[in-house]
């Protein structure tokens, strides 16, 4: 094990714990390829649902806002994207045999994701988040990232030190925030490979930790 720069790690959770392709969860309720653009557009991709991920607004108000400008033959689908979208969740399963190594090292863990109330319903199906030592979601705390008070709010309640804590998030924004607080941020893109030698360069992870023995392939 290298000298270790990290005692702690803050994980996004869209494309990284879960797979988040608004395309893709509204292709599992709707059969009908040429409203998908016009759904995806309506539903994930508004400024509604930003406001819900931010705890500003209720379900019943997001499903409300939105039939408003949609047929009335989209409104059903509209009400099941809005409340039943987990039902499609995609879990990546590295990140449970990541997480558990790393909790194996002594590594304190954290979720720190935009995301709605909803969360607490299926929370409990992304394994890898039963080695977490906390949780933050932007709807309980009415912050969302990139602001910088959500990564403030975090640190200050479960007492993690800017230069000791490492975030992984899917969107350089979010880790350009974190960055200016001197938080050691990385820009995730998918790459496990890649994610798994920047954890070894911080001395979290060993460096003779192979992908396979993570997966538990070895």
């Amino acid at each position: 094990m290298s000298h270790r720069q990290l005692d702690a790690l803050i994980f996004d959770m869209g494309n990284v714990l879960i797979d988040w392709t608004p395309e893709r969860l509204v292709r599992h309720f709707v059969s009908d390829e040429s409203i998908i653009p016009q759904l995806t557009q309506a539903v994930f991709l508004s400024p509604t649902w930003k406001k819900l991920d931010q705890g500003l607004v209720t379900e019943a108000e997001v499903i409300q806002t939105i039939c408003a400008n949609l047929p009335g033959t989209l409104h059903p689908i509209v009400t099941d994207l809005v409340t039943r979208w987990p039902e499609a969740n995609l879990i990546d399963p590295r990140m449970e045999g990541l997480a558990r190594h790393l909790h194996q090292a002594g590594i304190r863990l954290f979720l720190g994701s935009n995301a709605s109330l909803r969360f607490h319903t299926y929370q409990h199906t992304i394994k890898a988040l039963s080695t977490f030592d906390g949780i933050q979601i932007s709807a309980d705390v009415l912050i969302s990232k990139p602001d910088p008070a959500f990564f403030e709010v975090l640190m200050r309640t479960h007492g993690l030190v800017p230069d000791r804590t490492g975030f992984i998030d899917d969107l350089q924004r979010n880790c350009d925030a974190a960055s200016r607080l001197g938080i050691q941020s990385y820009h995730y893109t998918k790459d496990f490979e890649a994610l798994v030698d920047w954890l070894k360069d911080c001395g979290v992870l060993s460096l003779q930790t192979t992908v396979e023995e993570i997966l538990g392939l070895e």
